[in-house]
């Protein structure tokens, strides 16, 4: 008896070591399912990424959406209106990822005599139970997507809850003439008020406090406003989190009920409890606490089509976006790259494309200030794109006046980096720089790394990137729930 309790006491020690001694990453959990790699780093395990893999295969292969919105209120008009019919309404390939439902109910009360008080009047309520019917009586995804987003133009338009069907039914073949005699009599009968007795304990599942609507839940394992500034990212993170799933293997077993994507793992005890681990939820926190989020971006500064993208758009969008002071949650490094043609050709000789490219490397190299260094490298860009200027033009007429902010020491550095007979050091460093990347390999021009990992779908972040900077710091005076809430919920600003 006495060895099984030294056995038992030992396998115990053993598992808390084991358990303590994983290193958990310091990569935003979005990513923790990306490859085996990265899951095993980060959570210790393929366990988790597998079960939350078998069990949305067992969820028909779909990722639960509810969403909690009133038929007349004007944020979820705008939400229906602006985002969802633009995003999962219209498009057959999301709704093939999510399994969208709206709840119609919102802010309803129920008073003492079971009668519903909504928000705008009878009006509203009749139109969500419309929407309750529609929602029970409609059989294909797409089909109720399509008549809800319909139906909603129609709150739009002012017509009454009973000619919906009739607008948005058999003539524009959403539904059949069965389900649309099925919906009328829906509407004024039990089922009708049935199904809103059910919306209406559906939607405390939904609402986080502060309680308003639009909100939506993600999964089915607990609400959380971490997902509400989701409403914004509908049209990239469907995708996102299809690749994620896509990139693990159909093995191992269920070992949990989660449903709910990596994204949130961290975003509530129950969650955690339910998806991985509160206890590594925990250290995870701890780990990435007050530390910026590290961008750098792998460029090849003679491709139009990425001057223009980091010149402009990101340029506007992220790089100098503060939106929710994002600029003080991140850092920026931009890496230009040699392609294949500068590789072959700058290795042996110097001639004026190889000496362009070097001037990016060279200052991407030396000046460690990296605004400067982004602002300056810009600006290259832009000259280049605008003008068709080189770079080595470009510093001593269009962006002379950044060139020239830049200390004496650092500029003799670059010029001397620049000259010589040669840049087979400098290629050397960058294929150095290429080859240790991990997990992934650069695989499109421009190539995002994020905290130092290389990951293919990170690179689906680019159009989103200014919130996921809000999303994924963690600090102290920084409050992700309010991550773009005046976006989302344009009433409250």
């Amino acid at each position: 008896m006495s060895r099984l309790l030294n056995f038992k006491f030992f396998f115990l020690l053993f598992f808390v070591f084991i358990n303590s001694s994983v290193q958990l990453c310091n990569l935003p959990p979005d990513f923790w399912c990306d490859s085996e790699e990265i899951a095993l780093q980060c959570t210790g395990s393929l366990s988790y990424c597998q079960s939350y893999k078998l069990n949305i295969l067992e969820n028909n292969n779909k990722i639960d959406l509810k969403t909690s919105f009133e038929t007349l209120c004007s944020d979820s008009i705008a939400f229906v209106y602006n985002r969802l019919s633009r995003t999962i309404l219209s498009s057959k390939e999301l709704l093939e990822i999510i399994n969208f439902e709206a709840v119609p109910w919102g802010l309803a009360k129920r008073k003492a005599n079971k009668q519903v008080q909504c928000q705008h009047g009878i009006k509203e309520c009749n139109f969500n139970t419309l929407f309750s019917c529609s929602n029970k009586f409609i059989s294909n995804d797409y089909n109720r997507a399509k008549f809800f987003s319909c139906g909603m133009k129609q709150v739009i338009n002012n017509i009454k809850s009973r000619d919906v069907t009739s607008k948005c039914g058999v003539s524009k073949s959403i539904l059949t003439e069965e389900e649309a005699k099925t919906i009328q009599q829906c509407l004024n009968s039990s089922i009708g008020v049935q199904l809103q007795y059910e919306a209406e304990r559906e939607t405390e599942k939904i609402l986080n406090f502060p309680h308003f609507v639009p909100q939506i839940l993600i999964g089915n394992n607990d609400k959380t406003m971490d997902m509400q500034v989701y409403q914004l990212l509908l049209k990239e993170k469907p995708i996102i989190w299809k690749t994620s799933l896509n990139n693990i293997k159909n093995e191992g077993q269920r070992i949990n009920n989660c449903t709910t994507p990596p994204d949130f793992w961290c975003s509530t005890e129950k969650i955690a409890n339910e998806c991985f681990s509160n206890e590594m939820c925990l250290r995870y926190k701890e780990e990435i606490e007050n530390k910026k989020i590290d961008v750098n971006i792998l460029y090849d500064p003679e491709e139009p089509s990425t001057q223009r993208m980091l010149s402009e758009s990101l340029k506007e969008d992220f790089i100098e976006n503060n939106n929710y002071n994002i600029q003080k949650l991140f850092t920026l490094k931009l890496t230009p790259t040699w392609n294949e043609i500068n590789l072959k050709d700058c290795n042996s000789k110097v001639n004026p494309n190889c000496r362009n490219i070097a001037v990016y490397h060279c200052i991407s190299k030396h000046v460690t200030n990296l605004k400067l260094s982004t602002n300056l490298q810009l600006c290259l860009l832009s000259a280049k794109l605008n003008k068709n200027k080189k770079a080595f033009q470009a510093l001593d007429e269009d962006c002379r006046k950044k060139y020239f902010t830049i200390p004496l020491h650092i500029k003799n550095n670059i010029l001397h980096c620049t000259q010589g007979k040669n840049y087979n050091p400098l290629i050397k460093e960058y294929e150095k720089f290429i080859s240790s990347m991990k997990p992934d390999k650069m695989s499109r021009d421009p190539w995002l790394i994020i905290n130092g990992y290389s990951i293919s779908n990170a690179q689906n972040y680019f159009p989103i990137l200014d919130k996921m900077m809000c999303i994924w710091y963690n600090g102290e005076n920084h409050n992700r729930s309010f991550c773009g809430r005046c976006e989302y919920e344009e009433s409250r600003c």
